[in-house]
């Protein structure tokens, strides 16, 4: 999910797809560009020129860094035994954490989306451009099709959607955009009605209008009525955070340009989000309980 508008037959999932693999080595995901079509990434430096963000490509990489990394680093420890990924669409997060775990003890993976969503990232994944993948990883992970909003409605329990996943990571990559305060509210008490549970996600930060000309910029050309984030529900305060997250022992909060200037260095690049003038000033977090 991304901070673009949609065009005719290319969805925002698919730019962001495009987007997160502008830069392997920072996201380590070389892999979901090939779900991308030409006329998604035509769309794509479309937006970008459009909406003067040239640096959106490297901000989206870096998420999908932390993403990765924090992922990574929780299944490591062995006190988890699988992964849960909300509104993947045409993110191969589920398959990168799972390559770099295979020489480990067997986990469980989930990808989740709408049903819509999900039938066409299967097609996606059966073409032959990723033959070259590892099958049995990659048939190893589920699908999962349902709207997050209608399980809020009929709170209906995590837990027996997930039966045979007992310490979940949570990945909730570009998702709290989408969804109304009481969902979110909702959503994180399920995630820590685990006994042990991690989660991964971002938010933007209430002050971003305040300190961000990109991000002001952005949402003044495209309109609030046209973009599907729910913007007064997407800013979050300190007060959320700590709000939100009350039961879990360990929080860490950190904004991407703090993320991206590390990797860049430990990759010997150039870090790229210096000026918080020129990009969304995503903050991410790592949770665990």
């Amino acid at each position: 999910m991304t901070e673009a508008t949609n065009h005719v037959n290319v969805s925002s999932a698919e730019m962001t797809a495009y987007w997160r693999s502008l830069y392997p080595a920072l996201s380590s995901d070389p892999y979901s560009k090939n779900l991308v079509t030409p006329a998604g990434v035509q769309q794509c430096k479309h937006a970008e020129i459009k909406q003067d963000y040239p640096l959106i490509g490297r901000k989206i990489s870096a998420r999908a860094g932390f993403m990765y990394d924090r992922s990574v680093r929780a299944l490591q420890t062995g006190r988890y035994d699988g992964l849960i990924s909300f509104a993947s669409g045409f993110s191969l997060l589920s398959y990168c954490v799972a390559e770099a775990m295979k020489q480990h003890q067997s986990y469980q993976y989930v990808d989740v989306d709408l049903p819509d969503m999900i039938l066409e990232r299967q097609e996606g994944l059966s073409s032959d451009v990723f033959a070259d993948l590892d099958q049995k990883i990659l048939h190893s992970i589920e699908q999962v099709g349902f709207d997050i909003e209608a399980l809020y409605r009929n709170d209906r329990p995590l837990k027996d959607l997930f039966p045979n996943i007992k310490a979940p990571v949570f990945v909730l990559e570009g998702l709290m955009y989408f969804l109304s305060k009481p969902c979110v509210k909702w959503l994180v008490q399920q995630m820590a009605s685990y006994a042990h549970t991690a989660v991964v996600l971002d938010y933007w930060p209430l002050h971003a209008l305040e300190v961000s000309t990109c991000f002001k910029n952005g949402f003044e050309y495209w309109g609030r009525d046209n973009i599907r984030e729910q913007i007064d529900n997407a800013l979050w305060s300190e007060v959320d955070v700590s709000g939100y997250f009350k039961p879990f022992a360990k929080i860490e909060d950190i904004n991407i340009q703090d993320f991206e200037n590390q990797h860049s260095v430990q990759l010997g690049e150039q870090p790229q989000l210096v000026d918080i003038n020129t990009f969304y000033p995503v903050h991410l977090v790592y949770a665990e309980k």
